[in-house]
């Protein structure tokens, strides 16, 4: 998220990778400055545990996705329920108006060699059918359509 909102990108239209420039190194020299402050273990955290040390109010802030969000307001999910604000990734002053989002709705895969493929598909497209996405979004899933963020569901979420 930094590194876009700092006017880099991953890679270019031919898919070269873009992170050498100053944008990545930004990027990453901001967040070799929050490791100052982080707990030694940070370094070695996945998106699990960096959410869990969060949600348990072991940790004052995280860069997380905005599923995280909707836990962190969950008594049943969160200790900091009610007690936890939000707010954009930091972007250059020049590059404000155009703050970019990561968005990285989950996905599904099927091996070449799948024993089942018909089945396999019929069940994906179940899975992210518009039915699906809009009975999973109330309880804290990023829809992979863009059809369903329509109607109640694009103003309540």
């Amino acid at each position: 998220n930094r590194l876009f909102n700092y006017g880099g990108d991953l890679y270019d239209d031919n898919y070269k990778q873009q992170f050498n420039n100053e944008a990545g190194i930004k990027a990453l020299n901001d967040f070799k400055e929050l490791f100052q402050y982080a707990s030694p273990a940070a370094r070695q955290y996945g998106w699990s545990d960096a959410s869990s040390e969060f949600l348990q109010g072991r940790s004052a802030m995280a860069e997380m996705a905005t599923t995280v969000a909707q836990m962190a307001q969950d008594p049943n999910q969160s200790t900091i329920a009610g007690k936890v604000g939000f707010t954009a990734i930091p972007a250059n002053d020049d590059n404000t108006s155009d703050i970019k989002r990561f968005y990285l709705p989950y996905g599904f895969v099927m091996i070449k060699h799948s024993d089942n493929q018909e089945a396999a598909f019929q069940w994906m497209e179940f899975a992210t059918s518009q039915e699906m996405m809009e009975k999973a979004a109330p309880v804290g899933n990023i829809p992979a359509r863009t059809s369903a963020l329509t109607g109640s569901l694009a103003s309540e979420y």
